[in-house]
């Protein structure tokens, strides 16, 4: 029963990745230029942080193709039982920069849906830690 419920909660898990990863591919052009879109905004919003910013802007495909490898390997390692830890960290280390980048509600002209995403994927991330811990 222990083995059923571990494997049901992963699998829940990387439902959400999976779905991600289906849709990142799909609308593979789109996604670059949503991130371009982004890293645009943030170097307009905090000065500070501007070259930076504009600096990662022609590497958008490739920061894409980075988060997505983590998303596929993390995702699949939860729902495969393969390397469980190491896949949550992954995830993880995914998730912590989309959060604050593609949800910074604070920026946004859609405070409240931005506010409900990154708060959905603090508590991924919650789980994930978890996951991370503990393991199967």
């Amino acid at each position: 029963m222990k083995k059923m419920c571990l494997f049901l909660g992963r699998a829940c898990l990387s439902l959400i990745f999976v779905l991600s990863i289906i849709m990142k591919v799909m609308h593979w052009d789109g996604m670059i230029a949503e991130l371009t879109r982004v890293l645009g905004d943030w170097s307009t919003h905090i000065p500070l942080t501007s070259s930076f910013f504009l600096g990662c802007i022609p590497y958008a495909g490739a920061l894409l193709a980075i988060a997505t490898a983590l998303e596929v390997f993390g995702a699949f390692s939860l729902l495969c039982n393969y390397k469980v830890r190491v896949g949550a960290i992954c995830l993880i280390v995914f998730l912590i920069p989309v959060t604050l980048l593609m949800h910074a509600f604070w920026l946004s002209d859609l405070p409240s849906l931005d506010m409900m995403m990154f708060c959905k994927n603090v508590g991924i991330i919650g789980g994930l830690i978890t996951v991370a811990t503990y393991g199967d």
